[in-house]
């Protein structure tokens, strides 16, 4: 399994750490805007760009957002981003050797022959999936009254969704590692505690609305290659038009980077031919133009998820009260999420 993982891994670029930015502030801000109550996991429609914009700000580091006049060159930078994500060499680019990596892995990891057994021989062979499996089971979602002790005790206790979710956290990692661009360097972290904070509350949401767990963990997992691509098309777009020092970006900027990011998303996801779930969730975020509109189940989901996620990470840099009364309103799934990534 060492080998195994070894040479995927290799295929990306270097691991990110796992440890999300620091916050700049220590106060949420006190404007009484639409994202000072926390949403409850069921509600749907409820615009995601003003809790976006901050979420923009917070992965590059900067104070929560604010409105400033929008550069000259915005448009232009928005058309470069258009023709890097039209362009399938140009968007395959942003994500190298993500294609050929993906969708066997994923498919590997759907192999119904596998038992728990063989699964766990896979992993006591990696060190790093040793650790993840066991670290899962002692979570919030999975703790029972006793540590885990052993692997084959951690094994029984998540499962073999649990086992393969573990395998796909640890191998798709290297995907968010930091590219030499200021940006996506700037974000890579945030990035990926925010995509293993949506993963989990996803799994979580899929318990409570009967959808499948694995594929509701997957798209929770890759939902921020959208962020992950975006940052580095952003890169790529400031080589060829340098942007101005200490540059703040517009509202209007952030919410139209949005609307790209998901776009980056849904049209890997339609090219990589993943599952019948993970397609079709695609294909409506793609006709849709964004997952708020995207008239699908798995969709939905995906959507609320990556609402809490962003709360999740704004609240624990200090950007948003805790809201405990409305956590406590959730399923115990979606609070054990919720507190784990804390």
């Amino acid at each position: 399994m060492t080998s195994w993982v070894r040479r995927v891994s290799k295929l990306f670029s270097r691991d990110p750490d796992a440890r999300p930015p620091a916050a700049r502030v220590s106060s949420f801000p006190s404007t009484g805007g639409p994202d000072t109550q926390a949403p409850a996991p069921d509600r749907r429609g409820e615009p995601l760009v003003d809790l976006d914009a901050d979420l923009f700000a917070w992965m590059l580091g900067q104070l929560p957002a604010t409105d400033h006049p929008a550069h000259p060159d915005e448009a232009l930078w928005l058309a470069d981003l258009d023709a890097l994500i039209a362009a399938d060499r140009g968007r395959g680019e942003l994500l190298p050797r993500a294609a050929g990596v993906i969708p066997p892995l994923l498919n590997s990891l759907r192999d119904e022959a596998q038992s728990a057994g063989d699964l766990a021989q896979r992993v006591a062979r990696d060190p790093n999936l040793v650790a993840e499996v066991t670290r899962l089971a002692n979570s919030l979602a999975h703790r029972g009254h006793d540590p885990v002790t052993d692997l084959p005790d951690a094994v029984r206790r998540v499962g073999t969704t649990g086992v393969r979710q573990a395998v796909a956290k640890v191998v798709l990692k290297p995907m968010y590692a930091a590219s030499p661009g200021a940006l996506s360097s700037q974000a890579a972290v945030a990035v990926w505690a925010h995509s293993q904070a949506q993963a989990d509350l996803c799994r979580a949401l899929a318990g409570d609305r009967g959808a499948d767990a694995f594929e509701a963990y997957l798209g929770g997992l890759l939902f921020d290659t959208g962020w992950t691509a975006g940052w580095r098309a952003l890169d790529r777009v400031f080589e060829a038009h340098p942007a101005p020092a200490n540059l703040a970006f517009s509202r209007g900027f952030r919410a139209a980077f949005a609307r790209r990011r998901e776009r980056l998303f849904a049209q890997f996801l339609i090219d990589w031919k993943l599952s019948v779930p993970l397609h079709a969730a695609a294909r409506a975020v793609k006709a849709a133009d964004g997952v708020a509109g995207a008239d699908d189940p798995l969709a939905q989901l995906l959507l609320v998820g990556h609402r809490l996620a962003a709360r999740r990470m704004l609240v624990s840099a200090g950007w948003l009260p805790p809201l405990p009364q409305a956590v406590a309103a959730w399923s115990p799934a979606v609070q054990a999420a919720w507190h784990a990534n804390a």
